[in-house]
């Protein structure tokens, strides 16, 4: 885990948690919302996004809302809908947090890739090695 001193961490890759008053973290930004708000900007509607993903539009509201409080970050310009349908825009911020996640999950990869290389070798090693299975047949 990756600690910051504002009350945020990172877990599991590119997971964005938050400190809560009960003195817990839960997570507030991931992959999900990342790929939510990115077919929302494609889309131009959250409903639209909510169907090429398969969620269900208020499970989708709920989420963005629910990070929105707890990164105190507007996420989307929400305009009417009804007959003249003007959906949903990213504002500049979420435009910004997208791809800050973005570039966090690009590192991420190349650690995770240069890391498991290492594993991957060292499990040769271990596998190829007269001591591993001792006789055994596994």
């Amino acid at each position: 885990m990756t600690g910051h001193e504002d009350g945020y961490v990172i877990r599991n890759d590119t997971f964005i948690y938050a400190l809560t008053s009960d003195g817990s973290y839960q997570k507030v930004f991931g992959k999900g919302i990342a790929s939510l708000l990115e077919k929302t900007r494609e889309t131009g509607s959250v409903n639209e996004a909510c169907r090429d993903l398969g969620i269900s539009y208020s499970k989708a509201m709920k989420i963005i809302k629910r990070a929105e409080q707890m990164i105190q970050v507007v996420l989307l310009e929400r305009r009417k809908g009804g007959s003249d349908r003007e959906g949903s825009k990213l504002t500049r911020d979420a435009d910004k947090l997208l791809s800050l996640f973005r570039e966090l999950e690009a590192e991420n990869k190349k650690v995770a890739a240069a890391n498991g290389g290492k594993f991957i070798d060292g499990l040769e090693q271990i596998r190829k090695s007269q001591s591993n299975n001792n006789g055994r047949e596994i």
